[in-house]
């Protein structure tokens, strides 16, 4: 019971997330202007440079993201229906936005299981067997995402090869935590373009 209760809590925790994330999308442009307005006018130039590379680096990652959150959405739900799981095509989608914030989608093994449990007892099928069944579409899903959707699309947008973008996850990911691992791609191409822009460019 305990750990049904911290999931829901994790599940909360996301969804707020991502609220308190589009509240601020929305209100972008004001309250980029009035940070940068605070901003001593020497200073202003550089920190203006600096926004500018942060916000083209966070709107390719959301671009990118979106791309794979769509494909992860449909193959959860391809997989569910496969599987015959309930509600598989809404559990998929859910799922899919879910990865918005990377593996927080893991958390969706509850209402699966779940779901699970309920198909078990109207069907007669065997709860174990289904449940082996939602942890290899989770697993494939996974694996899918991790080998070949995160270093597709975030290296399209990113120009990193695979090796970097999974090093990067991988740093971040151990510095910042689960916060580290959504600012990793965007933050890396940041210092990139900073020491390209101020660092290279100084020495030429």
């Amino acid at each position: 019971m305990t750990g049904v209760f911290g999931a829901l809590g994790a599940l909360f925790g996301v969804v707020t997330f991502l609220l308190y994330l589009a509240f601020i999308m929305i209100d972008y442009d004001v309250i980029s202007k009035g940070w940068r307005n605070l901003v001593p006018e020497k200073y202003r130039k550089v920190v203006n440079m600096l926004m500018e590379d942060m916000e083209e680096g966070m709107n390719g990652y959301f671009k990118a993201m979106t791309k794979i959150v769509i494909c992860v959405a449909i193959l959860f739900a391809i997989g569910f229906k496969i599987i015959g799981l309930p509600f598989a095509i809404v559990l998929g989608i859910t799922l899919g936005i879910m990865n918005y914030i990377p593996y927080s989608q893991l958390i969706g093994i509850v209402p699966a299981v779940g779901l699970t449990a309920l198909h078990s007892l109207e069907t007669g099928e065997n709860f174990w067997f289904m449940l082996l069944l939602v942890i290899v579409v989770f697993t494939v899903v996974q694996l899918a995402q991790d080998l070949f959707l995160t270093p597709k699309f975030m290296g399209d947008f990113s120009g990193f090869n695979p090796a970097i973008i999974l090093l990067s996850l991988s740093i971040w990911g151990s510095l910042l935590g689960m916060i580290g691992v959504i600012i990793a791609i965007p933050l890396t191409s940041i210092l990139l373009a900073y020491y390209k822009r101020y660092i290279l460019d100084r020495k030429k």
